[in-house]
């Protein structure tokens, strides 16, 4: 079994490269296959439906984009300011623009109530949203409502960057 899973998992890290470098429409069945080095059938026999492929290549790279904000995280909890000045730093950086266009990808066929997009979008954001609260030097009553409240703030300046608005320093 742990053969199955570590071929599995390598199979989502090329899944993940691709939909990294591609998006989201080049994901049909024939492309996810030829991303992952396999024919269809064999992709299916490893993830069950394509569907399931896309979820672990989403998966994978929320995964990837959480160890890059934890290797820039402060080693100390910040107060919100901090917090949302660092995140901004990293996530608005060009390095990571092809994260941020996947992520508006997904978010935007959640919204259209797309199989698997709404629920892969509702564990990523958790995730990104539990990572945002334990990142806070405040009480912990307050700290849900507050990174709620900064990851806001950050995709509401990924979606102005993606449309081409200047951001300016700040």
């Amino acid at each position: 079994m742990a053969k199955a899973d570590a071929r599995r998992s390598d199979l989502a890290d090329r899944i993940a490269d691709h939909l990294l470098e591609a998006g989201l429409g080049a994901a049909s069945l024939r492309q996810l296959s030829d991303a992952a080095g396999l024919s269809d059938r064999m992709l299916i026999y490893y993830f069950g439906t394509r569907d399931a492929a896309i979820e672990a290549g989403l998966q994978r790279g929320a995964e990837r984009m959480t160890a890059i904000l934890t290797d820039q995280a402060s080693p100390e909890p910040l107060a919100p300011e901090a917090l949302l000045a660092r995140i901004k730093s990293v996530v608005l950086d060009d390095a990571l623009a092809p994260y941020m266009a996947l992520w508006l990808e997904v978010v935007s066929k959640a919204a259209r109530e797309r199989s698997p997009y709404k629920d892969a979008a509702a564990v990523i954001a958790a995730g990104f949203l539990d990572w945002t609260a334990s990142q806070l030097d405040i009480e912990a009553a307050e700290r849900r409502e507050t990174a709620l409240l900064i990851l806001a703030q950050v995709e509401g300046l990924m979606l102005l960057k993606a449309a081409g608005l200047p951001l300016g320093a700040d």
